[in-house]
């Protein structure tokens, strides 16, 4: 992971990485927030509580994939683009 943190703050912007990693963290904070929510939920035998934690904390882990997938998106198509920029460079 930080392999593509480095390529990414290499590629990007100084902004990008910012924001990347600020996404990162709240999705990581509100899958354990939720986390939370769903035991509090388990302790006061609220089903409503339990149900929300659960589904929150879904919403985070999915965050999470979707952050994850972003930087592969991105390490490929930077590596793609460096394909591209070695051949056009052998053939001038």
């Amino acid at each position: 992971m930080l392999g593509n943190l480095e390529r990414h703050s290499h590629n990007s912007s100084r902004k990008d990485l910012t924001w990347h990693l600020t996404t990162r963290f709240r999705a990581r904070v509100t899958s354990s927030r939720e986390t939370s929510k769903e035991k509090i939920g388990e302790a006061t035998d609220s089903q409503d509580l339990k149900n929300e934690g659960s589904s929150d904390k879904a919403k985070g882990k999915l965050g999470q994939v979707v952050e994850g997938l972003k930087d592969d998106v991105k390490e490929a198509t930077s590596n793609l683009n460096d394909k591209i920029s070695e051949v056009a460079d052998k053939n001038k």
